[in-house]
């Protein structure tokens, strides 16, 4: 693509002024705010030079980080290009950067651009996300090609499938399980441990999802790790008020067992109580099986 507009605050491009759709994953996130329309008070600049970028709308999200703008990598791994500049947020966090060097040979510039920034390029390498827009259904090439980079660079021993794991999020600000105490205590009599992934250098939670065979847990970002798995059982709580597909979609994709328990809200922040005796029933299915 030349002649184009790259928009710092979300990484849509538009092209002759017109937003183009693809670089947004969705007409949802192009429109809802509208994210790339042009604007007195962004700074333009020139840029010369061949470009490409995975930033995304959602650029500051564990999830869409993960399973909608790393695998774009896959794609931009074809460029045939000696030196490219990757543009990257100014304010990239270092959870960003640990997952980003991963990915990195010595053909990329990483540089830096502002929310406020609009750069006409020269020239500039669309990545597709693709897959649809929050559906978690990662095609097998980009998965593997995902997998095998992250494996590679940390040395992962992915042979290792006997972790029966339970992840907390009560360390979070919303959508926690308020009966957390109760669900552990009837997952430790099946030798499950609990974990906080946020709490882990990234090398361990790819560590602890590729070892897991049965993990339990509401749904939320951390699951994003999923992809390290295989062979997985999985049961997730949802708050009636928020069943996301993501995770199910991404379990289909994967070929895993995924059950399920609706539980009841609690509150304004989505928090949650799920049935025990519903919960045993299930784990007992998952170990007989």
């Amino acid at each position: 693509m030349r002649d184009i507009k790259f928009f710092g605050h979300s990484g849509c491009v538009s092209y002759d002024n017109h937003p183009l759709l693809d670089t947004a994953c969705s007409i949802y996130r192009l429109y809802s705010p509208i994210r790339s329309v042009d604007s007195v008070f962004l700074k333009h600049k020139n840029m010369k030079g061949s470009y490409t970028s995975i930033i995304h709308i959602h650029k500051n999200n564990f999830y869409h980080w993960l399973i909608e703008s790393i695998p774009r990598f896959y794609g931009i791994s074809k460029i045939n290009e000696i030196k490219i500049n990757l543009i990257i947020p100014r304010k990239t966090p270092q959870w960003q950067y640990e997952i980003l060097k991963i990915f990195l040979d010595k053909r990329f510039n990483l540089v830096y651009i502002k929310d406020n920034e609009v750069w006409e390029l020269e020239k500039f390498y669309f990545s597709s996300f693709f897959h649809i827009d929050c559906s978690g259904y990662i095609p097998q090439k980009m998965l593997n090609f995902v997998k095998n980079k992250v494996f590679n660079y940390y040395n992962i021993d992915n042979t290792i499938k006997n972790k029966r794991i339970f992840i907390s999020r009560n360390k979070k600000g919303s959508r926690k399980l308020l009966n957390e105490d109760e669900v552990m205590s009837l997952l430790e009599k099946y030798n499950f441990e609990k974990v906080h992934p946020e709490e882990l250098p990234y090398k361990e939670q790819v560590e602890l999802f590729s070892s897991a065979s049965i993990i339990v847990a509401v749904s939320g970002a951390a699951l994003s790790n999923l992809i390290f798995a295989e062979n997985l059982k999985i049961v997730l709580f949802y708050n009636p008020k928020l069943i996301a597909t993501h995770f199910i979609l991404m379990s289909k994709a994967l070929g895993f067992t995924h059950k399920y328990i609706i539980g009841e809200n609690i509150n304004k922040n989505l928090d949650l109580r799920v049935n025990i005796l519903e919960l045993e029933k299930i784990i007992k299915e998952l170990l007989s099986g």
